[in-house]
C-alpha cells in the first residue's frame, strides 16, 4: 500500500485536489452509499449472487485504492505511518487476545463445532476468510471509510457509531444473523475506536486476520 501512495506530491497540487473534492460534501456521501451500502443490499436481496461477495468486495476495494492514489492520500491518511509506539502495540495486542478469547468462550458455550484443519475442503475456506477478506475489509472500513467520515462535522463517537453500523451492515448477508450482527457491531465499535486512537492499517489487518481465523474456525461465519 505504501508504494501506491505518493506522499511527496507538490503541495499546491494536493491543496487544489483537496479543495476541489471538499467543495461538494455530496461526494463523500455518495461514495459511502455506492461503495458501502448499495453492494451489500444487492447481495442481501439476491440481485448479486452470494457466491460473488468476495469478488465484489475485491472490486470495491480496488476502486477505493484507485481513489486514494488519484487524490494522493498521505501515509498518515492511509494509516501507514511507520511509528509503532509501545502503547499502540499494547492496545491492539490486548484487543486481539480479548476478542479471540471471547469468541472461543462464546462458541464453546453455544456448542459450535470447529473446522477440521486437516480436511482440505474446510481448511481452504478458513484460509480464504482469515487473510484476504480481513485485509480487504480493513482497507475499506478502517482506512477509506474512517477518512471519508472525517469530511463531515460529526463528533468522535458519532463517527465511531457510523463506522460500526456500516461494518455491521456488511454482515447481514451471512447466516446466523442473530449471532453475527451483535458480534460484528461490538467488534466494529472497538475496531473503529482503536483505529481512531491508534491508527495503523498493518496492525488492524493482523488483528482482523486473527479474529476472523478464530470466528471461522468455530463456524460463526459460513
Amino acid at each position: 500500500m505504501v508504494g501506491c501512495i505518493d506522499t511527496f506530491q507538490p503541495r499546491h497540487h494536493m491543496e487544489q485536489s483537496s479543495s476541489a473534492y471538499s467543495h461538494d460534501r455530496n461526494y463523500p456521501m455518495l461514495e459511502i452509499v455506492y461503495l458501502f451500502v448499495a453492494p451489500v443490499v444487492l447481495i442481501y436481496l439476491g440481485v448479486i449472487p452470494y457466491e460473488w461477495r468476495i469478488i465484489v468486495l475485491l472490486c470495491i476495494t480496488l476502486l477505493m485504492v484507485g481513489i486514494i492514489r488519484y487524490q494522493h492520500w498521505t501515509a498518515v491518511q492511509v494509516g501507514m505511518e511507520q511509528s509503532f509506539a509501545s502503547r499502540k502495540l499494547f492496545a491492539w495486542g490486548l484487543f486481539t487476545i480479548l476478542a479471540a478469547l471471547g469468541i472461543i468462550l462464546y462458541a464453546k458455550k453455544m456448542g459450535f463445532e470447529h473446522i477440521n484443519l486437516f480436511h482440505w475442503q474446510e481448511s481452504w475456506r478458513l484460509i480464504l476468510f482469515f487473510i484476504p477478506l480481513s485485509v480487504l475489509q480493513e482497507v475499506a472500513y478502517r482506512t477509506f471509510l474512517t477518512e471519508r467520515l472525517r469530511h463531515f462535522s460529526f463528533s468522535f463517537w458519532y463517527r465511531i457509531f457510523l463506522n460500526a453500523a456500516l461494518f455491521t451492515l456488511l454482515h447481514i448477508i451471512y447466516p446466523y444473523a442473530a449471532i453475527t450482527l451483535p458480534i460484528a457491531f461490538v467488534g466494529g465499535i472497538l475496531f473503529a475506536w482503536l483505529y481512531e486512537r491508534y491508527p495503523s492499517l498493518l496492525l488492524a489487518c493482523i488483528v482482523h486476520c486473527v479474529v476472523n481465523f478464530v470466528a471461522v474456525y468455530f463456524r460463526l461465519f459460513s
